[in-house]
């Protein structure tokens, strides 16, 4: 890989993952209920996006507005996905429907 890493935004995770996950990596965090995974990914989301990245998180249980609101207090009208990807790049799709197309930015 590139060597980047994408920091958590905990200093002390950060510190033991010598200063996040790696960048251009797919990653996957499992544990039992309660153990703190949603936070770690809503926190690498919010890093990374108040820092101009993108990210793809996957939930199954859907996505809490309202806790985004409590990492990121202040933040809400920072764009959450940036420009639409160049020509040849899979196109960000909404929410709401598979097959439609990329709405602009997405505020949270």
């Amino acid at each position: 890989m590139n060597g980047r890493r994408l920091p958590f935004g905990v200093e002390t995770l950060d510190a033991l993952l010598d200063g996040g996950i790696e960048a251009g990596s797919l990653t996957q965090l499992y544990g039992e209920g309660g153990s703190g995974k949603t936070n770690l990914c809503l926190a690498l989301s919010v890093e990374a996006a108040l820092e101009g990245r993108w990210t793809i998180y996957l939930d199954t249980e859907g996505l809490s507005l309202a806790r985004l609101d409590q990492m990121g207090p202040g933040k809400r009208d920072h764009p959450f996905r940036g420009p639409p990807p160049p020509p040849g790049r899979p196109t960000p799709r909404t929410s709401r429907s598979r097959n439609a197309p990329w709405n602009g930015p997405a505020r949270w």
